[in-house]
Parts: structure tokens; sequence; C-alpha cells
């Protein structure tokens, strides 16, 4: 009841980098109620410049408005197109102030992996445990996320109790063996990244705790404390709490279920004659390009190979075997009928399940069948069978939407955000979405040389579940 009575609203953590680039009109607001950490002024990958950590903080405290430019921070690298980065991230009590019981600084969304600082001058001794700042979900001691980190004062000392949840370790921590000097401030930095949680006296290290490598995953709805409604109040003055994320800044919000279409269970009994029957299964075997069994996801996929392919260049082609596209007849199934490529769970593992329905053909070609008479049904049948078998065995980057002739809602983001930052650049012939590639290694039919094809593989980029960026589509 205590804390439902000082509930406050959610306040995530901010974005960790704020960036504006030289030559445009972008700047840069830092708010109030976060600190700056870091800054950097130099290349787009960070790795040359020039540190302008104070400088920009200088420019902050008169005023003035951040802007990537050398008239506030000279000229590191000549000749190149430069960022201005700037690290930040939340912060309470700018002035010292007394610890007071119950006082509830904040309601955030944490990061697995963080640092906290913040400055406290020791005015006295409690008997027993007195608290100076609690990170909770919402209670003492009663599960893990309950102290992400909580911070005390032993009994009749100024020596720091510093306990950190993990995952598996509930009030783990770690205690420096010093006591803090009365009456004299010091800064206190705590620091949990890769395999260990670390306890700092200035730049000075404390104490470790190496059992770290299962961190707790990043929370919402997490409380900030200075000191808890558990314990009797540290007799300290603490000021410039800063609670700066390193790794996910917060949970993923859960995406919202998009149902995918699949055949009702009323479907109307197939009606097409035999043969029609056996070239249509020949077609769902066909557009299986996972061998697992038709996916909601392969049948967008192949949706959009088959409304891409190149037009057949004889008006009146009687190939019953030709791959090439035929008018706007040779469309056999409607896109809608797939996992939709736009949206997130359209790539997540149930878009990915075999379809299990005995009238999975029917319900995706019975239209076509119905509109198009027996014969020209079967010949579009086998038409798309050769071309999707000729895709699957396509060497390096198999290619779909050469040209983007109809893009999408993710296209046409694509198109659109180039022009905003390059201009009047695109050659839309040249444009072109890739599905899938064959193997890593390709050799060239025409040089000669090996290269790689794009990937739809993961890409890592650090250690850690957030670490990993799937690529749905390229």
């Amino acid at each position: 009841q205590e804390l439902d009575a000082q509930s406050t609203p959610v306040r995530t953590t901010p974005v960790r980098t704020l960036r504006a680039s030289e030559h445009t009109d972008e700047t840069i607001a830092v708010p109030s109620s976060v600190f700056v950490r870091s800054a950097f002024y130099g290349d787009s990958e960070r790795k040359q410049g020039a540190d302008v950590t104070q400088k920009v903080k200088a420019l902050l405290d008169g005023g003035t408005a951040l802007r990537a430019t050398n008239n506030l921070f000279g000229d590191p690298l000549p000749g190149l197109r430069k960022v201005l980065f700037v690290d930040v991230g939340l912060a309470w009590l700018s002035s010292k102030q007394e610890l007071e019981r119950g006082m509830l600084l904040d309601t955030i969304s944490t990061a697995d992996e963080f640092e906290l600082s913040f400055d406290i001058e020791p005015t006295g001794k409690r008997d027993g445990w007195s608290n100076i700042l609690h990170f909770t979900e919402g209670e003492n001691i009663s599960k893990e996320g309950d102290r992400i980190p909580g911070i005390w004062f032993h009994g009749k000392s100024t020596r720091l109790h510093v306990r950190m949840d993990r995952t598996g370790g509930k009030n783990d921590g770690c205690d420096p063996g010093e006591e803090l000097p009365m009456g004299t401030k010091t800064n206190v930095r705590l620091l949990v990244q890769g395999q260990e949680f670390k306890v700092f006296f200035g730049d000075r290290q404390v104490g470790c705790n190496s059992n770290f490598g299962a961190k707790l995953p990043a929370r919402p709805n997490v409380k900030v404390f200075a000191s808890d409604p558990w314990h009797e109040p540290a007799a300290a003055s603490v000021g410039n709490v800063c609670y700066f994320p390193l790794g996910p800044s917060a949970p993923s919000p859960s995406l919202p279920a998009v149902p995918l279409p699949m055949p009702p269970a009323t479907c109307s009994s197939p009606r097409w004659d035999e043969d029609s029957g056996s070239v249509a299964a020949r077609l769902i075997e066909a557009m299986n390009l996972s061998g697992k069994g038709l996916s909601s996801r392969e049948i967008a996929d192949c949706a959009q190979i088959l409304a891409t392919r190149e037009a057949c260049r004889y008006r009146t082609c009687t190939e019953k075997n030709c791959r090439y596209r035929h008018g706007e007849d040779d469309i056999l199934f409607d896109a809608e009928k797939g996992a939709p490529r736009s949206c997130p769970h359209s790539f997540a593992s149930a878009a990915l399940q075999p379809i299990q329905s005995p009238l999975l053909a029917w319900w995706l070609l019975g239209d076509a069948f119905e509109r198009l008479e027996p014969q020209a049904f079967r010949v579009t049948c086998s038409r798309q069978i050769a071309a999707l078998e000729h895709f699957s065995t396509r060497q390096g980057a198999r290619i779909v939407a050469k040209g983007l002739p109809a893009p999408d809602e993710l296209q046409s983001f694509a198109l659109k955000r180039v022009q905003e930052i390059w201009g009047d650049v695109i050659d839309r012939s040249s444009c072109q979405e890739y599905l899938d590639r064959s193997s890593e290694k390709i050799v060239s039919k025409i040089t000669g040389s090996e290269y790689s094809a794009p990937s739809l593989r993961p890409v890592k980029a650090w250690d850690g579940p957030q670490g990993t960026v799937d690529i749905a589509r390229i």
C-alpha cells in the first residue's frame, strides 16, 4: 500500500546516445532530467575524432545549443563530415540531500548492464542496516528483481553493503572492505558489465564479483528509492545520482499479435478435376522452399518471387514450362494469404510452421481455378513451378523485386529515407531486394573470383541476448 500510494509514471531509460551531423540543422537537446556522461566529435563510426565531454558540459551550462560544427569543437578531421555524439543517462538529486525513509525518486525501466554513480557524505552511524539507495520491482528481498541494486551501510559503520540480484543469485553483491570517511564526500560508482559487478570509490576499484555472466534482463516499472520504506535511512547526504545504461535500455515491448492467414476449418471441398488437382499439389510442393512443409512466410515469399518475374518476351508464348511472367492472369493466389512481409511477427517462428490442412491447395488456388479454364490453370501452375524451381537453383544472391516496381511499406520507407539523406541519387532500375542466397561463398561467372552475397543470417555486434540482429529482409 505504501508503494502504491507513491506511484509515479514510468520513465523509460532514454536513448543512450544522441547524435547530430555536421552541415545540417540538427541540434541536440539534453533534458534537465538526464546527465551527460561523455561526448565525442568525429567520424560516423566514432573511431577518429576528439573527446568533447567537458566542452559539451560547459556549453550546456552556458545555455548554448549543441550542434555538430567546427565553430564549437574545432576540426579534428579536416575534409570529413563529422558527427557529434552525446551519451546521456538518468539523473536525480542535482544537489546533495539528506536521505529520507520511503523517498521515491522515480519509476524507470532498467538495463541489464549499467553504471550507477552517486556522491555520498556520511554524517553518522545507525545500529542496524540503514539504506542509501534501492532499485526494486516492488519489494525488499522477496524475489529476483527486488535489489537491482540496493545499497546500505552496515550496522554501526559506514562500510557499504552493496547487493545486486542476478539470474539464479538473489541478493548477490560485493561489499568493499573499507569504510567511507565521515563528513567527507566520496563518489561511489557501481558497474555491471560482462561477467563482473564492480564497485569503485572515485577511480579506485574497491570490490569485484565475477559471477555476473547470467545477469537479470532489463526490467520495466522499477522504483528508485533514497532511501527505501523497509529500513532506517542512512545518516548521510546524497547527490548527483546518475544511472547510465550500457546494455539494452529496456525490455522490448511485446509486439501486437497479428493473426496469420490460415485455411478456415469450413473451407469448401476442392472442385477441380484430377489433373488440375495434381498440378496444384506440385505447385504447393515447389512453393515449399524450406522442404519442411509450406508455411505462411513461404506463401508471402513465393508471391513476391512470382509477382516480380521478368515478363516473357513473346506476346503469344505457348511454352507450358516458361518461367517468365505472362500478364496479369499469371497470378494464381493473393499475397495476402501469406504472412504480411512488413510485420515483425511474420519473421517469428509461428510464421515458419508448416500449415497443416488437407484443404491448403484449394484455399490457396481454388479461386484461380474457377476464374480460369482448367487447361489455362494447369499451364499457369506449370509455369509457376518452373519459375520457383529455377529460383531455387540460382547461385549467389537470389533477387526479387528488381527495380522495386510496386514498393511495399518497407521498400517505400527505404527509398524515402535514402532520398532524405542523400537527395535524388536513386537509380530505380538498379534497386532490388534479395530474398535469400544459395551459399556463403559464390564464384562469379563473370570474373571467376569468390564473393559473398547478402545474407539473412544473424549479425552479431556484441555478447548478450540483444547483441545479435536477425536480418529479415535485404
